[in-house]
């Protein structure tokens, strides 16, 4: 998970949406103070890492990229909602790496 706003609210937020073994890069430079339980973090295996590379106009840029359609899409699974147990399951196995979709 990539936090690019780094206010306590979404640091928060994108720790708490970890899986276990994950991992929160703060890139954001918005400020402020968030909470962590320092025992989870070895108990759920995540990792907290900061980085400060690029600047706003290579954002930009990048951006710009990804509208055009120049970059890899990413993988998003799709299931049927009636397989939500089994996805439930794998999830929580680690047979799966992604989270996918249930649709209707």
């Amino acid at each position: 998970m990539i936090d690019f706003v780094g206010s306590a609210s979404t640091f928060s937020f994108g720790l708490s949406a970890l899986r276990k073994g994950g991992k929160l890069v703060c890139v954001g430079l918005f400020g402020g103070a968030a909470p962590v339980t320092p025992a989870m973090l070895p108990l759920r295996a995540v990792t907290i890492a900061g980085s400060y590379v690029g600047s706003v106009a290579e954002l930009i840029e990048v951006m710009a990229l990804a509208r055009q359609g120049m970059l890899p899409a990413l993988p998003v699974p799709t299931r049927p909602l009636s397989e939500v147990n089994e996805a439930l399951v794998a999830l929580r196995s680690g047979a799966i790496r992604d989270r996918p979709v249930l649709q209707p």
